[in-house]
């Protein structure tokens, strides 16, 4: 079990970093104007401003993740764990519905880095135990 969760927290990390990736890769492609930001077809001018607020809330989970140990153990785990739900409530209710009501793809790679970095969200908040030896 120990193994398990070292690779439950390993996996969390990088999904924090592959979300960190892709926030600043599309906040340069969309201040170059190369194409519009896919996170929601209803909002469109919106886009710039989640995209800096995904940033900075995954970029905050990483320092409060890092600094565990001085602020508070289980802070990151229910952080995360709020991030990955709402993360899952955007892939498989609001995408979905977006997709419908707008027209556009339900299966974009935004959808799928979300999907990865919520269900890693989700996983750590409920196997990631700061306990591992």
């Amino acid at each position: 079990m120990p193994r398990l969760k070292q690779l439950v927290i390993l996996n969390f990390i990088c999904s924090i970093l592959m979300a960190l990736a892709w926030t600043i890769y599309r906040l340069v492609d969309a201040s170059n104007n190369y194409r519009a930001y896919e996170l929601a077809h209803a909002f469109p001018g919106r886009s710039l401003f989640r995209l800096g607020m995904i940033g900075f809330m995954e970029a905050y989970l990483l320092i409060r993740f890092f600094l565990r140990d001085h602020l508070g153990a289980d802070e990151p785990r229910l952080i995360a764990g709020v991030f990955g739900f709402v993360g899952l409530i955007l892939c498989f209710v609001v995408r979905p519905l977006a997709a419908n009501i707008y027209g556009g793809h339900l299966l974009t790679w935004f959808s799928l880095v979300l999907l990865y970095v919520s269900l890693s969200h989700v996983l750590y908040a409920f196997l990631g135990k700061e306990d591992v030896s």
